[in-house]
């Protein structure tokens, strides 16, 4: 990350520590660190996770964009709708989408931006905890819709695991619905065509609708995990990672989890990343992957990224045809709550995923 300011709070030493960073010229943001994980958050923007890093192999699993981003507040605002102003300052890692995933609607004469609004608000620190427990609490609360979102962070003392509690309200008295994604992106060196995905599912259910040139899946079909069918007949294999440059764009969703947890890992670093959720709220995971597909603004062919994005709906296609045609919107009655608890486990091992526990324990084949 460049152009980086720290300031080091709590105990003053590299391998366990809580630090204060303002990253290019104003983004303020947290990075927790301790022997096993780095993770930097950028309160200024969204809260995303810019960077989870597993300490011992110096990998930052999260994908960053190949292109320059803008400074919010800085410089004249890029022309466009909330699609390319997305574009213009989105930096890659894991953001929150909330209340609206896909392109930008109008609900309860709110304009429901693309990708929702958490993702481009700045958070509030409320708590930090420093020595061995590495921990954070963040907040923000919308503007488009009456929610509120609190957010835990903290890494685990005795291994490589990040775990995210993040908890939505209902501020107002009748009910919201909303739509939720977690969306964190993988890039290489943990993405390459050795790198294999493993999950708890077993279906797929293409995107109906994205008919992209990239994109060489039938749309709108549902298949057994892994394989897919092209669009010319061919079977795929979606476990397997394409090489850089192979040229595909795919959106696609795993849904009807026996549990909820999926991997990524590269059996030659070797390295693997796990996720695990409570599918009670997240019953599906958003699969993007694009390999060089995309030839225009802002990619023009340079992205490599896979999204595995733990979702409570079914497509990115925004909230009102969640409600309309999917009807898997999130609905908040009014004053209450819903939380969702992540467990993120990265781990030195190249085999097989067999599953990943609700304690984040990894079986493997």
């Amino acid at each position: 990350m460049a152009n980086v300011t720290v300031i080091i709070i709590g105990m003053a030493t590299m391998t366990n520590a809580l630090q204060h960073l303002t990253i290019g010229r104003t983004l303020q943001a947290v990075r927790l660190q301790n022997e096993h994980l780095a993770a930097t958050v950028l309160l200024d923007q969204g809260g995303d996770i810019l960077e989870l890093t597993h300490k011992k192999s110096g990998v930052d699993v999260l994908w960053k964009v190949p292109y320059p981003v803008r400074d919010p507040g800085i410089g004249l605002p890029p022309a466009g709708d909330s699609y390319a102003q997305w574009l213009h300052y989105y930096r890659g890692g894991w953001q929150t989408i909330l209340p609206n995933f896909g392109p930008s609607v109008t609900y309860r004469d709110a304009l429901l931006d693309f990708h929702g609004e958490a993702a481009r608000r700045p958070w509030q620190l409320d708590q930090e905890a420093s020595g061995n427990d590495i921990e954070i609490e963040i907040s923000t609360e919308l503007a488009s819709l009456p929610l509120a979102v609190k957010r835990r962070v903290a890494l685990c003392p005795d291994r490589s695991e990040i775990i995210v509690s993040e908890k939505v309200t209902n501020i107002s008295a009748d009910p919201v619905d909303c739509m939720w994604t977690h969306h964190p992106v993988f890039g290489a060196p943990l993405l390459s065509p050795e790198s294999r995905i493993y999950a708890g599912t077993p279906l797929i259910h293409t995107d109906p609708s994205y008919d992209v040139a990239g994109n060489d899946l039938m749309l709108g079909e549902v298949f057994e995990w892994p394989f897919a069918v092209s669009r010319t007949g061919v079977r795929v294999d979606l476990s397997k990672i394409p090489k850089p440059g192979s040229g595909f764009s795919r959106v696609l969703f795993l849904k009807d989890f026996e549990e909820p947890w999926c991997a990524l890992v590269n059996p030659t670093i070797p390295l693997g990343i796990g996720l695990r959720w409570n599918g009670d709220l997240m019953k599906y995971i958003c699969f993007w992957q694009e390999t060089g597909g995309a030839r225009n603004f802002p990619h023009y062919g340079r992205t490599y990224a896979t999204a595995l994005e733990p979702s409570a709906c079914l497509f990115g296609h925004g909230l009102l045809a969640a409600i309309e045609h999917t009807h898997t919107q999130l609905t908040l009655p009014g004053g209450e709550s819903r939380t969702l608890d992540l467990r993120v486990v990265l781990f030195e091992c190249g085999r097989a995923v067999e599953r990943i526990g609700v304690d984040g324990e990894i079986k493997f084949l």
